[in-house]
């Protein structure tokens, strides 16, 4: 069966009228001015800051309304997160290759409603083009007419990433379509918010509640596959580690089986389990993506336990400041749960992985 070429094209060929529209536009003024064409970039980067934070207003308002709550509101590295004590604290996280993120806590249904939340920020992003397309025909200032366009230009371009199914990327639109079609996606999506909340709130990963269970997941399904990613990681939270291995493993070999690309984030997991057999020349210790996300993950308690993990194997002199900067964000993090997992995992594995006695 001929392999079906990835919807990202046509993208690609979205970005290019866009762009040929942008220009046309400018011919209302005469001729294009190089000063227009410098200054595009550093305009479209102002521009894309407010619609990040538009996008985000939008899945916050609209969670509101359909019985959601504020659990946490982030703008790039900068997130407002409410305690289970209602009390609000300012923190800084950041998740690669985002600008913003609104989590909400679900309401406690059966079944919750996952439409208006999810299409929130693209409705949101939407209905602010409503008034700048107004501000264009009644605005004689050719510079506010030009930063007004590229926000036009930069909304659209964010709606249709964020709504379209693009093949290899996960999205609000993913997400809502894909827990639409499967009750089983649905339930995982419910869970994920709610480890969420537990986890801002303190709770380990073990004593977490979660509705799905392994049986009724597949690897071929988006959220679906993250909700088994999360069973895998309680194996390790919970010192198995030798299951936690075999877990990784038969997801690298559904992944490959069902040829679905892997999301970077997860594929750090098989990063730490090549580490945990000690096959330090494995490729994926050069796999540029990764190494990124390690090197701008300050924010992640688990991240700190890689590179600590291999830091320590190769030998590196660098291994007592990476638990030291570790043990800095758990005073820090709000991701509560998460720094008693990793805590109790870092004095495991330095007992019985890295240092083990003759005892073990």
């Amino acid at each position: 069966m001929k392999k079906k070429k990835p919807i990202i094209n046509k993208y690609f060929l979205l970005f290019a009228i866009l762009t040929g529209a942008f220009f046309a536009i400018f011919t209302d003024f005469g001729p294009i001015d190089m000063v227009y064409v410098l200054l595009l970039v550093p305009m479209m980067i102002f521009t894309l800051q407010v619609v990040i934070i538009i996008h985000e207003l939008g899945h916050l308002v609209l969670g509101l309304m359909t019985g959601y709550r504020f659990l946490s509101y982030r703008y790039f590295s900068w997130i407002i997160v409410k305690d289970k004590d209602g009390k609000f604290h300012l923190k800084r996280y950041s998740i690669l290759g985002t600008g913003g993120q609104c989590l909400m806590i679900p309401p406690d249904k059966d079944e919750i409603p996952i439409f208006w939340y999810n299409v929130g920020g693209v409705l949101f992003n939407t209905l602010s083009i409503i008034p700048a397309i107004f501000i264009i025909y009644r605005q004689t200032n050719e510079w506010i007419v030009y930063g007004v366009i590229v926000f036009i230009f930069m909304s659209v371009l964010l709606i249709a990433t964020n709504w379209l199914p693009i093949k290899g990327i996960t999205n609000d639109g993913n997400n809502y379509r894909e827990a639409k079609k499967y009750p089983e996606t649905r339930i995982a999506f419910n869970d994920i918010l709610t480890m969420n909340v537990y986890n801002a709130y303190g709770y380990r990963l073990n004593l977490m509640p979660l509705k799905s269970t392994p049986e009724s997941l597949s690897y071929g399904k988006t959220i679906q596959a993250a909700m088994l990613l999360v069973m895998h990681l309680k194996k390790l939270y919970v010192h198995d580690i030798e299951g936690f291995i075999t877990g990784i493993k038969e997801m690298e070999n559904e992944f490959e089986s069902k040829q679905i690309k892997m999301l970077p984030g997860w594929k750090l997991y098989v990063y730490f389990t090549r580490l945990l057999e000690r096959k330090l020349d494995d490729p994926i210790f050069t796999d540029k993506t990764l190494l990124m996300i390690l090197k701008r993950a300050k924010y992640e308690p688990f991240y700190y336990i890689i590179r600590y993990v291999e830091s320590t194997l190769r030998g590196h002199e660098d291994s007592n400041k990476i638990k030291t900067s570790f043990f800095d964000l758990t005073q820090k993090s709000h991701l509560l749960g998460d720094v008693l997992d990793c805590n109790d995992l870092l004095d495991y594995l330095d007992q019985h992985v890295l240092f083990p006695s003759f005892l073990d």
